[in-house]
């Protein structure tokens, strides 16, 4: 999924938020309009960081999986010298 396309869920999902938050308080959809952007641009924010986050943690365990691989190759490749 493209990065685009994940913020424009994150800002959904905020400004869905904030209208179920003015439907708990009971007031109108209408009631300090600005709240939305606000609601949307903080779930952007933290759906870019947690983006970030994500792609970050993927990284850090390819490298470690390739330092493992890489170190198990050369565990067998000295069971092997050393069985010779």
């Amino acid at each position: 999924m493209s990065l685009l396309t994940s913020l424009a869920g994150w800002a959904s999902f905020g400004i869905i938020v904030r209208a179920y938050q003015q439907g708990i308080r009971k007031l109108p959809l209408q009631t300090y309009p600005m709240g939305y952007i606000y609601s949307g641009g903080f779930w952007v924010a933290f759906g870019y960081a947690f983006n970030m986050w994500d792609q970050n943690n993927d990284r850090l365990l390819a490298k470690r999986l390739e330092n493992l691989q890489e170190a198990r190759a050369r565990r067998a490749a000295a069971n092997v010298d050393a069985s010779s």
